[in-house]
């Protein structure tokens, strides 16, 4: 899935994609999608193989399918994955129309009679001025004219999507009633055992817990866990171990950039405050990122770096950082890491932002 933009009309009624992918143009998502239905088949026919644990002759040796499937593992993973979250979505889909209807007969009303009783109660539509602001924000996707001109659709949108949030919540609401449990099996990621010499961390060297962090300088929802991540610094510097490894989309123009002068930073060992520096540079009015050289110059001399050696160090004349930088990129997608940000638990693949309190738990119950 790539991200996705819609009708925008207040940040609580957007929809946007979990975390950013490399696959964002039609090109990319379609050969993606042929990626995984490639897996997909190769999937079922290893699972049938007519000829045993062969995969491939050559002259002089072979491939078996146990190679080909450790190889693919996280591809593989990934497919299984994907069936799994459409079938969880089936199930979700099911149960609400089930409990639904049990509820209205149990009541001895019809389901639209039951959902408009709680619309009732439940649906408020934004004050005057604030519908004018949301008009405004969104003038582009409106065919002209004024605000009251557009008055009607946009409060008609509104209220549709408020009651698909309220349907939802009034559903869920009843799953404990109902005793809801689903029960559908997840797919378990395999444990991958994954180099990290000589890349960032902090923490306790030996730890029993060591959590990888593929991320982007310019990806929003990398910036959104950061405040998690120094949380659970400033509690678990000394049982866990927390490693960085550059993964800049290509997408994100001003990516490369910011990863060659955290790398810069990193050999002058100032690379966490120099990181966490250009992680938590502010928006502009505009929503857009500054990541440019002249910021990265500035924070360098911010956190004390010599200078010069900063500077001659950003131009990378050699290519040396950019092309360690991608080399962490075909490892990482040889892992199966497809975008930011993406953790690596104790070798556990986890994809998408986490939460403080979600890895918290999962921390928890490692140590």
């Amino acid at each position: 899935m790539a991200c996705q933009a819609g009708i925008l009309f207040e940040p609580s009624y957007q929809l946007s994609c979990c975390h950013c992918q490399i696959c964002s143009d039609s090109a990319g998502k379609m050969k993606y999608l042929l990626k995984i239905v490639f897996l997909g088949t190769m999937l079922i026919s290893t699972q049938n193989c007519a000829e045993g644990n062969t995969a491939a002759k050559f002259k002089g040796g072979s491939i078996s399918v146990s190679e080909v499937t450790e190889a693919a593992q996280m591809e593989l993973f990934q497919v299984r994955k994907q069936e799994y979250e459409i079938k969880k979505g089936a199930v979700q889909e099911m149960l609400y129309e089930k409990i639904l209807a049990a509820e209205a007969s149990k009541q001895g009303k019809t389901e639209e009679q039951l959902l408009e009783n709680y619309y009732k109660e439940k649906l408020t539509l934004p004050p005057e001025e604030q519908l004018k602001a949301i008009f405004e924000a969104n003038r582009q996707y409106f065919a002209g004219g004024s605000f009251e001109d557009n008055r009607g659709r946009l409060v008609e949108e509104i209220s549709k999507q408020q009651k698909n949030q309220l349907k939802q919540e009034y559903i869920s609401s009843l799953f404990s009633t109902y005793e809801v449990e689903i029960t559908l099996p997840e797919p378990k990621a395999p444990k991958i055992d994954i180099n990290i010499e000589n890349e960032p961390y902090w923490g306790k060297d030996s730890a029993k817990v060591v959590i990888v962090e593929f991320s982007d300088f310019e990806c929003p929802y990398c910036k959104r866990m950061q405040p998690a991540i120094a949380q659970l610094k400033a509690e678990y510097s000394d049982k866990i171990k927390w490693v960085f490894k550059d993964f800049p989309l290509d997408f994100h123009p001003q990516a490369m950039k910011a990863h060659i002068a955290t790398n810069c930073a990193q050999r002058q060992d100032k690379y966490w405050d120099y990181q966490q520096r250009v992680f938590n540079q502010p928006y502009k009015a505009d929503r857009s990122l500054d990541l440019s050289e002249e910021f990265l110059t500035k924070t360098a001399s911010s956190v004390g770096l010599d200078m010069g050696k900063f500077q001659n160090c950003l131009k990378d004349t050699d290519g040396s950082i950019r092309q360690k930088i991608q080399n962490s990129l075909q490892y990482a997608q040889k892992l199966g890491v497809r975008g930011t940000p993406t953790l690596f638990i104790n070798g556990e693949y986890s994809s998408g932002m986490m939460s403080y309190q979600d890895l918290k738990a999962k921390i928890d119950s490692l140590l």
